[in-house]
Formats: structure tokens, sequence, C-alpha cells
């Protein structure tokens, strides 16, 4: 029978083949793509609660999630306390397997390449890892929680959905900046 109308959520790569399908049927489609959320730590907000949001946001179901925090900007006069709570917060995330841990394995095998590709990145292109960066393959894939800093517009792990437990954590001088960064994606 006829189709009315096609919903998809995904990677935006697919989102173009199945709208222009959609096309020449004329069939109706609703898209939800990736993306690269973006989280923006003001010179006022209350640090213990952002930095407890940074790391739940990146991080829960194993960072697979579509409206996660994938990225962060804290204006420059709070970075240093803002980051110092996000490691202490980064490095009491447990993972693995099992009933007792916070993140669990990553639960698409083609994902764990991509989660590769934009580390490797962002780690040749300048960002320091403070916690984590360890992938494990053994009795399932694991990637460690992981805290970066030092990142910037031009590494993959600031561009494009990553999708996996990981916290980049960018200064800004002012919420402007922050704001003009986080628009453009």
């Amino acid at each position: 029978g006829d189709i009315d109308e096609v919903a998809f959520t995904g990677s935006v790569r697919t989102g173009k083949r199945i709208a222009a399908k959609c096309a020449e049927r004329l069939i109706p489609c609703t898209l939800e793509l990736g993306g690269k959320d973006a989280m923006i730590v003001c010179a006022d907000a209350n640090l213990e609660r952002a930095a407890n949001a940074a790391v739940f946001l990146s991080m829960f179901n194993s960072g697979h999630v579509c409206m996660g925090t994938e990225r962060i900007y804290v204006v420059e006069e709070i970075a240093d306390e803002f980051i110092r709570r996000v490691e202490e917060k980064t490095r009491a995330v447990r993972y693995g397997k099992g009933d007792d841990v916070d993140v669990g394995a990553i639960f698409w095998d083609r994902q764990l390449p991509i989660i590769e590709e934009h580390l490797k990145d962002a780690i040749e292109k300048g960002a320091k890892v403070l916690v984590g960066g360890g992938i494990h393959r053994e009795d399932g894939l694991y990637v460690e929680p992981t805290l970066l800093v030092d990142v910037n517009e031009d590494m993959l792990i600031m561009k494009e959905e990553t999708f996996g437990p990981i916290v980049a954590i960018q200064r800004v001088k002012t919420e402007s900046e922050a704001i003009e960064k986080a628009n453009d994606s």
C-alpha cells in the first residue's frame, strides 16, 4: 500500500537519502537528524549544578542520546573551577559491564570507529585528555568516560556528532562568543 508519511531519527547522511526518495514520490517526511548539542556555562552559573549536568548529559546511555550534550563553552573567568569540578565528576563515573556501573557498552558497533576518529583527530589537533580516552574491546565495546579540554572548531569532536561518553570543553572570552560558536553548526 501507499505510505502516508515517513518519520526518521538518525544521521544527517541517511536523512538526506530518505528526503530525496520521499521527494521523488511526493511523500511528506519528518526527520530528526544528528546534531552537535551545545551547553553554555555563563559566569553567574551555579558551577556545581552545571558540572553535574555537563557530565550526566554527555555520558548517560553511553553518550547515545540525540539530545545529549556534545560540546561545552565556558566563559574564561570561571573555566578553571568548572573544569576542575567536571574532571572530579568524570573520574567518578564507573564504566563497564554489570549493574554497578554508570556507563555501559557502546551498543552500535558502527559508532565506535566514529568515536575513535573524533578522539584521535582532537588529540592530533591539540586537545588535552584530562580523563579517560581509552577504548576497550574485551567482552563488549567500551569507551572510557572522557574529558577533553583545549578543543576548538577545527576538531571533528566539536563539529560532527560523536555519540559517545565524552565531555568536550572549550574556553571562550564572553557569553556572546559562546552563543556565536554554539549557533555555528
